[in-house]
């Protein structure tokens, strides 16, 4: 049986082909422009016994966004075309995979009924950004016309007080609504009815956090959210 499937998806962000051979030797030809995700595309390659090319073209320009979750889409839809009926194939599984610091668990079922639960901390993350913090200067409040900016303390607040200007509206965590994105430097990112936002750590030394629109704990990290303009905290 042949077990192999092809896909190439055109949008308005992303040109994108994929072609896998399931019964492969762990053969990979893998150019996203997202040097990170080449590496973990070979990796499933490799380590599933699979060939698999990945070609894409996407708007790294914007951000890396479109260019993961477009090629997730056909990666999965060229998975599908391999499988066919499934007929003869396990279809759950489960493994425990213990590697250097970290112990990873995967329960996959190939059900066609998509369900995801994802629960995983970067701690590394936090890491890099509270050193950022202690190693160059904190995010600066945009001052008001006219106004000085007020001399921080060297440690940060333990609550934010209220800004002098015009709240940002806080974004809402409703399914769909908010979609926080990895700013590559410990931080995240997100837009919110035009208005966009950067979470950093708490962690973090030195954050202006009299200009915080709200502390927001995201995926079991507390994160103190601020709204920007022109790339700079309001």
């Amino acid at each position: 049986m042949n077990r192999t499937g092809s896909l190439a998806r055109k949008t308005g962000e992303t040109d994108i082909f994929v072609s896998l051979d399931l019964d492969g030797e762990g053969l990979s030809q893998i150019d996203t422009g997202i040097g990170f995700f080449d590496h973990m595309l070979s990796a499933v390659a490799k380590h599933g016994l699979m060939d698999l090319t990945v070609r894409v073209q996407g708007d790294l320009a914007v951000d890396g966004h479109h260019t993961v979750e477009d090629t997730g889409i056909v990666l999965g839809a060229a998975l599908a075309q391999a499988l066919g009926d499934k007929k003869g194939i396990r279809r759950v599984g489960s493994c425990f995979l213990p590697m250097d610091e970290s112990l990873a668990f995967c329960a996959l079922d190939i059900s066609g009924r998509p369900y995801l639960a994802f629960d995983a901390a970067f701690p590394a993350e936090i890491e890099l950004a509270a050193e950022a913090g202690r190693n160059t200067s904190a995010p600066e409040c945009r001052p008001e016309s006219g106004q000085t900016p007020e001399k921080r303390p060297e440690t940060a607040p333990a609550q934010a007080a209220a800004p002098k200007q015009a709240a940002a509206p806080k974004p809402r965590e409703r399914a769909g609504d908010i979609v926080w994105r990895d700013a590559g430097d410990g931080s995240l990112y997100t837009v919110y009815k035009n208005q966009p936002y950067r979470a950093i750590p708490m962690a973090a030394w030195g954050l202006p956090t009299e200009c915080m629109v709200e502390k927001r704990t995201i995926h079991g990290v507390e994160y103190a959210v601020f709204a920007l303009k022109d790339g700079r905290i309001l």
